[in-house]
């Protein structure tokens, strides 16, 4: 089933600030050690190591975000 969640919902990030632009992340760039519970069409629900939930709520459109993979290296650490 396919749920309409683009390349850029999942792997965006801001190409200047990746760590520090929240609004230009997508969901594997917050995941952070947790694992995804559920997936829907609008959110994905994902459960942090300690335990607590995050809901993430897909956004759109980001014109500012680009693939995590088109960022330059030494930027994916940057805040």
């Amino acid at each position: 089933m396919s749920l309409g969640w683009t390349t850029e919902d999942l792997f965006g990030v801001h190409p200047v600030a990746p760590a520090a632009r929240y609004d230009c992340m997508g969901l594997v760039p917050l995941i952070g050690g947790g694992e995804v519970i559920d997936m829907l069409v609008d959110r994905a629900t994902i459960r942090m190591p300690s335990g607590n939930c995050l809901v993430y709520y897909l956004r759109r459109p980001n014109p500012d975000a680009v693939l995590l993979l088109d960022v330059a290296p030494d930027r994916v650490g940057e805040r």
